[in-house]
């Protein structure tokens, strides 16, 4: 069964891939696996006490300002941007990793069709689904009075660190998933079971992590 092998035998299910792309299974299986960890957290965390945390953390209203914010400010609000966020965010973001492996792919020679990288990009990011799952754990135990992102429990932001919300490396380290690595090693793997070679693979792997937090920590220090 892929969903298992992907784990085990990634190299076999990116051959089985490359001759029989499909893309929606692991993509939904995610989802779904995030959509019931967001609504358990949000039907056991304290609401009045997550929404005023919220505000305050942001640190740019005055009281004023703060309680106008609060009479719009709702759970519900809160549960739902963050689930049509995270999907909507996980759709393009598929459909923009898909182009970058394809304009990858023509580049080195490799024709295969935007559906097949579609494909090598919903498996390759399949390891994201065992953070979502430690957040459902964490979800089902938490105390009432716990932020969202002290339940990414595989990101370094708060495994390895816990920084204060006002920090300026707070939202780059929160964002960093150590399955990252677990995601990157798919990548290596599958461009070469696509037809790439080794050295290609290293390349096509690094470039995006490079650009995106690379510019985000020149960003930062450039900034404060």
């Amino acid at each position: 069964m892929q969903l298992i092998n992907v784990f085990t035998e990634p190299r076999r299910v990116f051959d089985e891939l490359a001759k029989s792309p499909s893309v929606l299974l692991p993509f939904v299986l995610c989802m779904l696996v995030y959509a019931c960890a967001i609504f358990v957290y949000y039907q056991r965390v304290d609401g009045a006490w997550l929404v005023d945390t919220l505000l305050q953390a942001s640190g740019q209203l005055n009281a004023k300002q703060l309680d106008a914010a609060r009479q719009v400010t709702t759970v519900a609000t809160l549960k739902w941007s963050a689930l049509i966020g995270t999907v909507a965010g996980s759709a393009i973001g598929l459909l923009i990793m898909g182009g970058y492996y394809k304009l990858a792919g023509k580049i080195a020679g490799l024709n295969l069709s935007y559906r097949h990288w579609l494909s090598f990009q919903a498996w390759s990011a399949l390891p994201q689904i065992l953070g979502y799952i430690v957040f459902l754990i964490g979800a089902l135990v938490m105390a009432p009075h716990t932020v969202f992102t002290d339940l990414q429990m595989t990101h370094i932001d708060p495994l390895l660190v816990h920084l204060p919300t006002t920090s300026a490396w707070h939202g780059l380290l929160g964002a960093l998933d150590l399955l990252f690595l677990w995601s990157a090693y798919l990548v290596w793997c599958g461009w070469q079971r696509f037809g790439g070679s080794r050295r290609s693979a290293v390349m096509v792997v690094a470039l995006p992590y490079v650009l995106i937090y690379g510019v985000w920590s020149l960003w930062i220090v450039l900034k404060y």
